[in-house]
């Protein structure tokens, strides 16, 4: 340990420590690993946790330590062992998210940074010892230019002993029993096997007796022996701990924004999206506007994705993105709510579901019906009223659904309507045709009385009636309104 401190010190590189006891030791070591597929079981590819607090017992009793238990920069333990029993390591929440007393905090070491360091270590011809070697994983680690555990890797492979090979390692009868086996009579001077297992045939002979995330047990009769502890990922807490989007109330042909967040080790399912709305710059491969199919995975070729770390070492890292949608114009009138709430398949099988982003869609603006007069409201004078229909949608109506009725004040007389209203005296239909973004003007003419009895209070209406979709919008103008003092008054 002193060895791989100093170098640590010198070169502030990362590196793993093992002690080379030869024989069987008394100490329990291992790895505390984040088990990305939750299977409890260390891949190559999964990292270890470093700086990492911990709690040994033995027969459930919290081992008296001198030191507080916690993992190296490279994610690997050792604790002496106090005599036969069953010895767990165990890693709590508030372990995962702990700052230590030297203001550490844990932190993932993936494979990469590990064999950057032996690169760069390698390149300066210093020794060192490493976690993951040849005899481990099949692969050249150590850079020695084959993948076996050789009498020349036993220097830095932390699968042999100092000096010494076992049979259990290389095939070969190394401790001079007159056999090549790592069997239950090696296991005694083998430092590779356990007190009691048989790691020549046994293929889960790195997995203790009791494996799963945050806990790893297995009994020991006094000799050293080694524990793998899986931390499960957690894809979900990420994204559940964010607030809610809020929600977005639009009219139809406004474009808006959605922040899209995500935990970025998992994949996008396929969602169909609800009509009203298209995703915009998402190319051909991505969505499908006739069943409104969505494949985010694809579309995420095309944008950037900031990401965040969470809030836990274990947690996912957090990716958002930004999906801009414009609300269509498609002909219906009714005002209504729409959701999207994407799904994602992490590595450990698991659905989690993304954050529901609500559109709200509102139909009032959708015509627009406005009044306005000409002539002074007088006795006998005669008034002007001009009425302007605006369709601010891109879809064009027919007569057949568009109907605006006109209402002129009592009292008056001598009303005129434009050709295509049907006149019935202090009131008129019109239909009419009217295309996207067209704007449609009647007028309306009517004779103030000459003479009032009591006060009287004139008004006028326009209201338009529309539709579409199976669905009817009514929309209203403003009235005009105006006001006469009657002969009793005078």
């Amino acid at each position: 340990m002193g060895l791989g401190v100093s170098i640590r010190k010198c070169f502030g590189l990362i590196l793993l420590v093992v002690l080379a006891s030869g024989g069987c030791n008394t100490n329990l070591t291992g790895t505390i690993f984040l088990d990305e597929n939750a299977d409890n079981k260390k891949q190559d590819e999964e990292g270890t946790i470093a700086n990492l607090p911990f709690t040994v017992t033995k027969d459930d009793e919290e081992l008296d330590l001198d030191e507080e238990p916690i993992t190296d920069v490279n994610g690997n333990f050792e604790v002496s062992l106090q005599g036969s029993g069953t010895y767990c390591v165990e890693v709590t929440s508030s372990d995962l998210s702990a700052v230590n007393d030297d203001g550490t905090s844990p932190s993932i070491v993936t494979s990469t940074i590990l064999k950057q360091a032996r690169a760069s270590f390698a390149a300066a011809g210093i020794p060192v010892l490493f976690a993951e070697t040849d005899c481990e994983d099949g692969t050249d680690d150590d850079g020695d230019g084959d993948t076996d555990c050789d009498d020349a890797d036993c220097d830095s492979d932390d699968a042999c002993t100092s000096t010494t090979e076992t049979d259990c390692e290389d095939g070969t009868d190394d401790d001079g029993d007159g056999d090549t086996d790592c069997d239950d009579a090696d296991c005694d001077s083998d430092d590779a096997c356990t007190d009691s297992s048989d790691n020549s045939t046994d293929e889960e002979s790195d997995t203790a007796a009791v494996t799963e995330s945050g806990l790893a047990c297995d009994e020991s009769g006094g000799f050293g022996f080694e524990l793998k502890v899986p931390i499960a990922k957690d894809y979900s807490s990420g994204i559940e701990n964010m607030e809610d989007p809020s929600t977005n109330s639009v009219n139809r042909g406004d474009t808006i924004t959605l922040e899209i967040a995500y935990p970025v080790s998992c994949t996008f399912d396929l969602i169909f999206l609800p009509t009203s709305i298209t995703p915009i710059g998402a190319s051909s491969d991505s969505y499908e506007p006739t069943t409104g199919q969505f494949n985010f995975n694809v579309f995420l070729d095309d944008v950037d994705v900031e990401e965040s770390e969470g809030l836990a070492v274990h947690y996912d890292t957090i990716g958002t993105f930004d999906l801009d949608i414009f609300i269509d114009q498609d002909g219906s009138l009714d005002s209504k709510t729409l959701t999207i709430t994407p799904t994602v398949t992490c590595p450990d099988v698991s659905t989690v579901t993304l954050k529901t982003q609500t559109i709200e869609i509102d139909s009032e603006d959708d015509f627009e019906v406005e009044q306005s007069m000409s002539g002074t409201a007088d006795f006998g004078n005669t008034i002007t009223v001009t009425t302007t229909v605006t369709n601010n949608t891109s879809t064009s109506f027919d007569s057949d659904d568009i109907e605006l009725t006109l209402v002129t004040p009592s009292l008056t007389s001598g009303q005129t309507y434009d050709a295509s209203c049907s006149n019935l005296g202090e009131s008129a239909t019109c239909s009419f045709d009217i295309n996207g973004n067209e704007t449609v003007t009647f007028t309306t003419t009517f004779d103030l009385p000459d003479e009032v009895e009591d006060d009287t209070t004139f008004e006028m209406t326009s209201t338009l009636t529309v539709t579409s979709e199976g669905s009817t919008a009514t929309f209203e103008a403003d009235s005009i309104t105006f006001s006469l003092v009657g002969d009793d008054d005078a």
